[in-house]
């Protein structure tokens, strides 16, 4: 299970962090937000106070993300975060009303051009 704080009241947003982060990154954001929105940080697993899954792959950080996450909600994904977002809308887009990616899709790896 994913560590998750919500705070605020109406729609609800979904926010997940980048690699090596926590929750943290987004208390600034998820504080201006929360005035409008229901806004649930949730921490990756290994990462914050989430304990790491034994089996890590994607599927089960995206399977953990869906546990997390209110029944529907806009979610908003910085680096993996939005990686995990974009997969969990592939699976259950019935749970995403919105995806909103942020730098999640970078590449790191040097091109030809």
């Amino acid at each position: 299970m994913l560590h998750r704080t919500s705070m605020g009241i109406g729609p609800d947003l979904f926010l997940l962090h980048g690699w090596g982060m926590n929750g943290a990154v987004w208390e600034g954001l998820a504080a201006a937000l929360s005035d409008s929105y229901r806004v649930t940080l949730a921490e990756l697993p290994g990462h914050g106070a989430s304990p790491p899954l034994p089996d890590g792959g994607l599927d089960a950080w995206k399977e953990a993300c869906l546990e997390a996450a209110p029944q529907r909600a806009v979610w908003i994904g910085w680096s993996l975060g939005g990686t995990l977002a974009l997969a969990a809308a592939l699976r259950a887009p019935q749970r995403v009303r919105a995806l909103v990616p942020l730098c999640a899709t970078p590449r790191f790896v040097q091109g030809d051009d």
